[in-house]
Formats: structure tokens, C-alpha cells, sequence
């Protein structure tokens, strides 16, 4: 029997306010009843639930990494890591990817304190069809990735994201949606970016702190569009020392 989970959405922080989940179809679940709206996401719809296992090989070491070779264990990674930061763990793409049939939740978080601290290779392979909304469900910050961090020397690195639609009520961003990080070697192509509340960028949503370590280079934005209710810029949408 298919299930759902329930989001607290009256105000941001979609992700992180997750109120029940499990709940099967024609369930009753009593929650505050004023000044509140809820939405329910049947959990079948996102690829968290449709992870693999296991990764195709490696380690996680910097000599061996972990290798990535379908959506199933690119989804592996993005449900680790809303449960531990991947400090010093090395992962790399081995094929083209296509996320087409779920929506996709980004790498890190959903708190501040889960934020990727790893090592990102995409080989230069494309991640395709990357949809991170459906109906009223949105995510925070929305983006392959969703929080990073640079200060423990988070690096990604010749992704390519063709073909998606990255919205979120927060910060959004086509790599990254919130955080200092490292990213070189990344383009983005045909990708629409919408924020509702909060910063878009083609590369980096929005990135608070450190900004003098929030480093890009080499990387292109090519077609696409954006609608953003706050900053928007082609490469990073809005930074605050």
C-alpha cells in the first residue's frame, strides 16, 4: 500500500518540518488546526525511497572513490547524507544519469549541521530530468545539491545538469541551493531555476558565510530560464559575509 509523509508548509522550511510520515491511504492524524497548512507527498513520488543498496564499486576513499552509475545509487548518496555529512568522503559519477519518474531531494541536509563536506566528481557526466517539485510539495533549498559546506574542503566538481525543472521555496540553484563550496568544471544547460521566497543562481543559489572560500570556476549556464521572488544572478544568486 502506497504512503505518505505530511509537511508542516506554512512557512519555510518545507523539508525540515516533516510532521508524520508512513501514513497509509485514508488514515486519520490529528495536528494543530489553526494557522496551518499541511501538504502530504506520497513517499513513492521522491527517489530517496527508490535507492540502491549499495554503490556500483569504491571505497569512498580519495584513490577509490564511490561509484555512481544510475539514479538508484545517485539517490543512495542523497539519503546518506541527510544523515551524516560525508566529511571527507569521495564519490564520482560513472555514467549519465536520468532522474526522470521521481522528485529528486539534494544532497546534504536537511539541517545546517548536515551539510555535504565531501568530494563530488561527476566525470563530466549529465544528470538529466532533475524535477524537485510536484503540486504543492517544495522543497527549502532546492538543487542537485541542497546544503554544502566549503570549511571542511567540499569539492564538486565536472557535473553536468541538462534538461530540469530546480524550484523550491527557499534558496535554489541548479549545483548548490545554499552553502560555500567548491565548485569547478560544472554546466548547466535547458534548466529552469524558480525560488518563491529566497535567492536563485544558475550554479549557486544563495551562499551566506565565508564568501572569500565560495569558489567557481569555469563553469557555464546555457539557455533555461528563471523566476525568482528575491536575487537572482547567472552564477550565484545572493552572498552575505
Amino acid at each position: 500500500m502506497s504512503q505518505a509523509s505530511v509537511y508542516d508548509a506554512t512557512g519555510m522550511g518545507l523539508n525540515t518540518d516533516t510532521i508524520v510520515s508512513n501514513l497509509s491511504k485514508q488514515t486519520t492524524y490529528t495536528y494543530r488546526t489553526t494557522n496551518t497548512t499541511l501538504v502530504a507527498m506520497w513517499e513513492s513520488d521522491v527517489w530517496t525511497r527508490h535507492t540502491a543498496t549499495s554503490y556500483a564499486g569504491g571505497d569512498g576513499s580519495a584513490s577509490n572513490p564511490y561509484q555512481i552509475a544510475n539514479a538508484s545509487q545517485l539517490a543512495k548518496l542523497a539519503k546518506d547524507s541527510h544523515s551524516n555529512n560525508m566529511l571527507e568522503v569521495y564519490f564520482k559519477m560513472t555514467a549519465n544519469i536520468d532522474l526522470a519518474g521521481h522528485i529528486w531531494e539534494g544532497i546534504g541536509g536537511p539541517t545546517h549541521a548536515l551539510r555535504f563536506v565531501g568530494h563530488f566528481d561527476g566525470g563530466y557526466h549529465s544528470i538529466t530530468n532533475m524535477k524537485t517539485s510536484a503540486g504543492d510539495y517544495l522543497p527549502t533549498h532546492a538543487g542537485l545539491f541542497a546544503l554544502t559546506d566549503l570549511n571542511s574542503g567540499s569539492i564538486i566538481e565536472n557535473v553536468i545538469i541538462r534538461d530540469s525543472q530546480i524550484e523550491g521555496t527557499g534558496d535554489v540553484g541548479a549545483i548548490t541551493g545554499n552553502g560555500a563550496t567548491y565548485i569547478q568544471n560544472c554546466i548547466v544547460e535547458n534548466t529552469s531555476i524558480k525560488s518563491q521566497t529566497g535567492a536563485a543562481g544558475g550554479i549557486i543559489g544563495c551562499q551566506y558565510f565565508n564568501t572569500e572560500n565560495c569558489i567557481v570556476r569555469n563553469c557555464t549556464i546555457q539557455s533555461g530560464s528563471a523566476n525568482v521572488y528575491n536575487y537572482l544572478k547567472n552564477t550565484l544568486g545572493f552572498s552575505e559575509v
